[in-house]
Order: structure tokens, then sequence, then C-alpha cells
């Protein structure tokens, strides 16, 4: 291995700019960006295409979300057998009976003795 010359830690007869290829070499100018620019980026159509999937792909993720959680409130009222006369208990089935209809008659409903289901 070549000797190191002291000045930049480079092998002696190898440009520093091989070496070290960020540093500004003595007689260039470097423009720095002002602070906080952004850089330039040019929109094409198909970047604006993917853009407007990507907004399609949240919107339904959200929306499945928001019925997940509907769903959820659903069974736990089920569960706890809430009364329907509560507007929040009515207005969650309302919003739910269009996703839970088809499901509706898997499970057969079993009446006590006293009218209540089981």
């Amino acid at each position: 291995m070549p000797p190191l010359t002291p000045a930049n830690n480079t092998p002696a007869g190898v440009s520093p700019s091989y070496q070290q290829p960020y540093q500004q070499q003595a007689g260039q100018s470097m423009q720095q960006p002002a602070y906080g620019a952004q850089p330039q980026v040019a929109y094409t159509p198909r970047a604006n295409a993917n853009h407007n999937v990507f907004r399609i792909y949240y919107l339904v993720y959200y929306l499945a979300g928001v019925l997940d959680i509907l769903l959820a409130f659903r069974f736990f009222f089920l569960l706890i057998g809430a009364s329907t006369a509560s507007g929040f208990v009515s207005l969650i089935y309302t919003l739910t009976n269009g996703v839970a209809a088809p499901f509706e008659g898997i499970v057969p409903t079993v009446n006590s003795t006293n009218g209540t289901a089981v």
C-alpha cells in the first residue's frame, strides 16, 4: 500500500477528488440552496394518476375501518342485550343491517321459558 500523505489521508499519487468526492475542490464554486428550499419536482400525468390511486386506496381503507368499528359496536350491543329503544343502539343496528343481513339466519335463536332470546 502506498504511504498516506498527512494533509488529507489519501494514498500518494491518488487525487483527493477520487477519495473524497463530496468535498469542494480548490477553485470551484458551489451554490448552496436557500434554507428550507424544496427541490423542484416535475409532476407528470402518471405521477398524478398514482396519487389518485393512493387517494382511492386510503378512502376505501378508511371506510372499511369505520365499518369495522360499527360492526364491533353491533356485536357488543347484541352480546349485552342492549335495548333497541335507545337511539344510539337503533342507529348502529340501522347502519349495519345491510352488512349483517346475510348472516342473520346462520345460528337459530332459541327462546327461553320467560320469553328472552338466548
